[in-house]
């Protein structure tokens, strides 16, 4: 495994990257061959040239080597977005595999990201956003918040009341006016009055000019806002020359640079609110990476977005931290580790990933085929297994043979939440990420778990029976397995839906995962509540098995209300029969595919680096990190849109 990613994000503070939406779509089947997992040139662009700029052309270039390829990064000498355009333009002339930038004016970028688009290059936005330009991602954080938090630092170093300044370099760029706004609505309700708004055209020496001429017009200022990287430093420098005492006029700026942190310890500025600029340059060109290798659409669901919506709204926000004097030491220690040049990893394909389901079954065939596809899609070769009944002792097995074959990661669903510890905790020490999908073991230590909210499941289900049953009747419930925690999550969720109504659970049946045994337990349940009105199917073969003992007793379709998991194929001819009202369906062939895109990233970039851009700490404990898929409840009303996508994925 590739240890780069691991050996920077060692020292990094928590990158929280928040996704808008959480959608589901499958890739076609089979496969596509890989042309190339490394290899690649990255192009990306900053706004002016600064110390801000160069950490985040860092982060571009050091991501780029990380993956055994290539970066550009450029720098207009001054805010010009005539000049960004034309930079664009040649990277697009070039054929370059990812376009990544900062846009200086929201509205001038809209033809030539269209063009990139069109050439099959990708192209995402960092620090100040384009939404209308067809980017497929913004990348950086909600400016609005941050100006919000500096506002807020302003009014209680202020006490509430005085005279502040706003200086700032653009009133185009976007991230500009939601610091500005943010800081605005920081301070309502106040007694502090802004007295100017001074713009310089991000050049810092028109922003010292006029910091000195702001303190000359307003002798009584009580304090000075900058909003771009060098605004804090030039309004220091003019309140120092001055010959103001430290602190005299509060400065509330941006960006922990080098000379801002001089000038927060000699007490001339009181905090700056930090983005830690170099992640948006590293995790942007992680995205590109992995939008040239799995491909846009896949890569975008990856990160919580749906590619058939409008772009605009793909946004993943990087925190905000307010720096005072007390928390440089910290922020010293996270800077000096980035400064550190990554090395590039050991291989970016080639890998081997071990796959595992919980019992054979048409629907771990999908899981399975998941796995390997995405394997196939970097160049890998993907493992998967299914034990022939649920069978936790042969789980463990299987996952101990992985580890013994060296695996280059393993993804599982477990049968009993508890039983993996040790082997999980084999196989991490072993350098083997591992990670769950449909069902967890959050206390074994696995990295992350990929999968449904199976409580949420089992509510939708509820309230569809509540609804098909008008809130009263007798239902039963039929489950393989009361160690899985999806199957005790789908039940309580269940449960929960029908507390409150005359709905009464009249039986529940546990199956060991074995349809024969549910086909026979339906029909004994039913015989022995000949008046039943509905049964909960937990597991994919429970709808079927009870759906075959409705018709063998010789009832009306719908008569007995049956709801269950899963649209498998069997389940579908029922449903188009009225047999089974209704399926929650999970795409279960996502876990598999994302799974191995995670084992995938984790080993070119390293575990860390890949929890980070997911949204989740390294550092903590690992049991709350969670990659949702949605819940779809699928009737006759929606099925066909269902089919389509099975089609997608898996052909006639």
């Amino acid at each position: 495994m590739g240890n780069t990613g691991k050996k920077l994000a060692a020292v990094l503070i928590l990158l929280c990257l928040v996704p808008a939406a959480v959608m589901s779509r499958g890739a076609a089947e089979p496969a596509p061959e890989v042309e190339k997992t490394s290899g690649f040139t990255f192009g990306g662009l900053g706004k002016v040239i600064h110390p801000y700029w160069d950490e985040v052309g860092m982060g571009v270039i050091n991501a780029a080597t990380v993956a055994q390829s290539e970066a550009l990064f450029e720098n207009p000498s001054v805010e010009d977005v005539a000049r960004q355009v034309s930079v664009l333009e040649g990277y697009v002339a070039q054929g370059l595999d990812g376009i990544v930038f900062g846009a200086s004016d929201p509205g001038a970028f809209d033809r030539v990201v269209g063009d990139a688009q069109r050439n099959g290059i990708p192209v995402i936005t960092f620090d100040s956003d384009a939404p209308e330009s067809g980017r497929l991602v913004y990348i950086g954080p909600d400016n609005f918040h941050s100006g919000y938090l500096a506002g807020q630092r302003m009014a209680e170093i202020l006490g509430g009341e005085g005279k502040v300044a706003i200086q700032v370099g653009s009133l185009t760029a976007l991230n500009a006016l939601e610091r500005i706004e943010g800081f605005k609505e920081g301070i309502a309700g106040t007694n502090i009055e802004i007295v100017t708004e001074d713009v310089d055209g991000e050049d810092a020496q028109v922003a010292n000019a006029n910091a000195e001429a702001i303190l000359s017009a307003n002798p009584d200022l009580d304090g000075f806002y900058g909003v771009y990287a060098y605004n804090g430093p030039a309004q220091a420098r003019a309140v120092k020359a001055a010959g103001k005492a430290p602190g005299e006029i509060a400065i509330v700026c941006f960006d922990a640079l080098d000379e801002t942190i001089e000038f927060i310890e000699e007490g001339y500025i009181d905090s700056a609110i930090d983005h830690r600029q170099y992640n948006f340059g590293f995790f942007s060109t992680m995205i590109l990476y992995a939008m040239n290798v799995y491909g846009i659409d896949d890569t975008l669901v990856l990160l919580g977005f749906d590619p058939d919506a409008d772009p605009k709204d793909n946004i993943l926000h990087t925190p905000t931290w307010v720096i005072t004097e007390a928390d440089l030491d910290e922020y010293k220690v996270w800077h000096d580790g980035i400064s550190q040049a990554p090395a590039e990893a050991e291989k970016t394909g080639g890998f081997t990933f071990g796959g595992l389901g919980k019992v054979i079954h048409p629907y771990w065939d999908e899981v399975g085929q998941g796995v390997i596809n995405a394997s196939e899609m970097s160049g890998s070769t993907g493992l998967f297994e299914n034990p022939s009944v649920e069978d936790v002792a042969r789980q463990v097995s299987v996952l101990e043979g992985y580890i013994a074959q060296g695996v280059d990661g393993i993804v599982f669903g477990a049968s009993d939440p508890g039983a993996f510890d040790r082997v999980v905790r084999d196989a991490m020490n072993s350098g083997i990420p591992v990670i769950t999908f449909d069902s967890d073991a959050p206390g074994s230590g696995r990295l992350l778990y990929i999968g449904p909210d199976n409580r949420y499941s089992g509510t939708l289900l509820g309230e569809r029976m509540v609804d098909i049953l008008d809130g009263s009747g007798e239902v039963a419930i039929q489950v393989g397995s009361l160690t899985a925690l999806n199957a005790l999550e789908r039940i309580d969720g269940f449960k929960s839906a029908i507390d409150g109504s005359n709905i009464r659970v009249v039986a529940e049946d546990v199956d060991g995962e074995d349809a024969q045994v549910a086909n026979a337990n339906s029909e004994a349940i039913l015989s022995s509540w000949p008046g039943l009105d509905g049964f909960y199917g937990v597991y994919a073969y429970n709808a079927p098995a009870q759906a075959r003992a409705v018709r063998a007793a010789g009832k009306d379709p719908g008569e007995v209300k049956v709801v269950g998991f899963d649209a498998l194929s069997e389940t579908i001819d029922f449903m188009e029969d009225g047999w089974i009202d209704s399926v929650v369906d999970h795409r279960q062939y996502n876990f598999g595919y994302f799974g191995v895109m995670v084992l995938h990233m984790m080993n070119v970039y390293g575990e860390d680096y890949t929890q980070y851009l997911l949204g989740f700490d390294p550092e903590a404990e690992p049991a709350d990190n969670i990659l949702p898929m949605p819940s779809y409840l699928i009737s006759l009303d929606n099925l066909a849109e269902y089919q389509e996508w099975h089609r997608s994925v898996f052909g006639d």
